[in-house]
């Protein structure tokens, strides 16, 4: 009977052992999350401020090229009304 009641002990300790050690990889797993989630955020973030800064420039380049558009078109029109006297 002690030797029984010996074996037992040893595996409550060994199911303890291993209960602890999925604990403490179940911190590190979500900790590892929280990091990646957190990293993910602040990649969106910059994303969203790149996309950001591409419009306003291609909005302000097209803007441009319209300005110049018209003012060919000015020119060109100018240019035949003086032809034409």
């Amino acid at each position: 009977m002690m030797n029984q009641l010996h074996v037992e002990q040893q595996c409550d300790q060994g199911e303890d052992a291993s209960y602890a050690a999925v604990l403490r990889a179940k911190e590190c797993v979500l900790k590892t999350a929280t990091t990646i989630q957190e990293n993910a955020e602040d990649i969106y973030a910059e994303a969203q401020q790149i996309n950001e800064e591409r419009a306003a420039k291609d909005a302000e380049e097209y803007t441009d090229v319209e300005d110049v558009e018209e003012a060919e078109e000015t020119a060109e029109e100018a240019s035949e009304e003086n032809e034409a006297k």
